[in-house]
């Protein structure tokens, strides 16, 4: 039960820090501005994107919609599957969730994504994006602990006794 708790409250906090950040960006940015931070290393820059990730598929519309209502499906029964004691996975989890339903409000609400966070040579990204990396590179750890693990017992098994 804690881990589902977790889960729902970590995706939560996602969803609400990326809904309020969004907001604040567009009550007080225009379309295009931009604001140094720290230097050239980081900015804040609003920009809209109709696509997916690295704005690939910006003319796809309601497939972008249907397409993250299907990820968001099959999380939801992936997530019911992870046993309770996997919280790179549980975590991983609740990131991309909340990462996710928060982009999927802008795409039905604008028809885009609002992008704000920007350093040199990468795409323009929101706190989202982040959730929806960081918990990508959870559940990846919390898949290849498992690898190894099974490994392992493999091995193990498949050792012959030692004989005193």
């Amino acid at each position: 039960m804690a881990a589902r708790l977790t889960f729902v409250i970590l995706a939560v906090i996602v969803f609400v820090v990326d809904r309020v950040t969004k907001l604040l960006v567009e009550e007080r940015m225009y379309l295009g501005e931009r604001i140094q931070v720290v230097g050239d290393v980081f900015e804040l820059r609003r920009v809209h994107n109709p696509g997916i990730a690295f704005g690939l598929f910006s003319d796809a519309g309601f497939l972008v919609v249907f397409g993250s209502l299907l990820v968001g499906a099959l999380l939801f029964f992936f997530m019911l599957r992870v046993e309770p004691d996997d919280w790179f996975s549980i975590l991983g989890g609740a990131c991309i969730t909340g990462g996710a339903l928060g982009n999927l409000v802008d795409r039905i609400q604008h028809g885009y994504v609002v992008d704000f966070l920007h350093l040199p040579r990468w795409p323009t990204f929101n706190v989202a994006d982040i959730g929806i990396v960081v918990g990508v590179a959870l559940v990846i750890v919390s898949q290849l602990l498992v690898m190894r693990r099974e490994s392992r017992e493999t091995a193990a098994a498949e050792e012959p006794p030692v004989e005193d």
